[in-house]
C-alpha cells in the first residue's frame, strides 16, 4: 500500500511537502518530511489541490513518483506535475502536463502503481461538462496522451473532479460530482472505463455505469478508490 502521507496546503507559494514514516528513516515514529518543499509555479495556482503517490517504478528504479495538480494554472487553464525523488533530492518528471484550454485541470490526478501512467481531472471543461485525460511516460521523459479525452455528456456534470486508476493503469473511475440523477439534483455519479486498443471503453467492468446518489447534493462519488 501507499507507504506516505501528502500534506497539502492549498492557496499558499510553498504548495506540498511530502513526508514520510519509518521505512524512510523515521526517528521516534515521527514523520520527517523527505527532500525540500515542492513549491507553486505562482500565486493562485492551488498547487497542491491534488497528490498522488506512487513507489519503484520502472521508469525511475528504487524511486517514488508524485504527481501534483495546480487546477488554477494560467488563469484556471490547470496544469500537472510529476516528480520523482530520487538520491535525496525530487527533480520534475517530463515537462508541465498543462490543460489546452479552461478546464480547471489538475483537479484531481491519478497516478496507477509504478507512475508510468496518469489521469488528470478537469471538472470544469467546456459548459461544466468536465474531462479526464490519461497520460503515459515515454522514454522517461515526456508524457503523451493515452486514448482519446474522456469528455462528460451533460452540462455542469462536473466530471473529472475526482479519477482513480487501477493499478496496471487500464481501469479507470471517473467521478461526474456533480450530475443530476432522475429524482435529485447534484447526486453524482461513478463510471468505469477500460482502455482497450487505444481507447478508453466506458462501463465495460461496472454494470449499470456506476454509484447513484439518493438525495439532492448527495454528491455520492467526491472521492472514489480502485485497487
Amino acid at each position: 500500500y501507499k507507504r506516505q502521507l501528502i500534506i497539502r496546503a492549498i492557496g499558499v507559494l510553498e504548495g506540498i511537502a511530502l513526508v514520510g514514516n519509518k521505512d524512510f528513516a523515521i526517528v521516534d515514529e515521527a514523520f520527517v518530511q523527505i527532500g525540500a518543499t515542492l513549491s507553486a509555479e505562482a500565486d493562485g495556482d492551488s498547487f497542491g489541490y491534488s497528490v498522488d503517490v506512487a513507489q519503484s517504478s520502472s521508469s525511475v528504479p528504487g524511486g517514488t513518483i508524485v504527481a501534483v495538480g495546480a487546477p488554477r494554472n494560467s488563469n484556471d487553464y490547470g496544469s500537472a506535475r510529476v516528480f520523482s525523488f530520487v538520491d535525496g533530492s525530487w527533480s520534475q518528471l517530463g515537462a508541465d502536463i498543462d490543460s489546452p484550454n479552461s478546464s480547471f485541470s489538475g483537479h484531481d490526478v491519478s497516478l496507477n502503481s509504478d507512475g508510468t501512467i496518469l489521469a488528470v481531472g478537469g471538472g470544469n471543461y467546456g459548459v461544466g461538462q468536465g474531462w479526464v485525460r490519461v497520460y503515459q511516460l515515454s522514454g522517461g521523459t515526456s508524457w503523451n496522451l493515452l486514448g482519446d479525452s474522456i469528455v462528460g455528456q451533460v452540462n455542469w456534470a462536473r466530471s473529472g473532479g475526482d479519477v482513480e486508476l487501477s493499478n496496471d493503469g487500464t481501469v479507470l473511475a471517473v467521478a461526474a460530482t456533480s450530475k443530476d440523477g432522475p429524482s435529485f439534483a447534484d447526486q453524482g455519479e461513478v463510471t468505469i472505463y477500460n482502455y482497450s486498443s487505444g481507447t478508453w471503453n466506458a462501463g465495460s467492468t461496472y454494470e449499470g455505469g456506476g454509484c447513484t446518489g439518493t438525495s439532492d447534493a448527495n454528491h455520492c462519488n467526491h472521492t472514489i478508490s480502485l485497487s
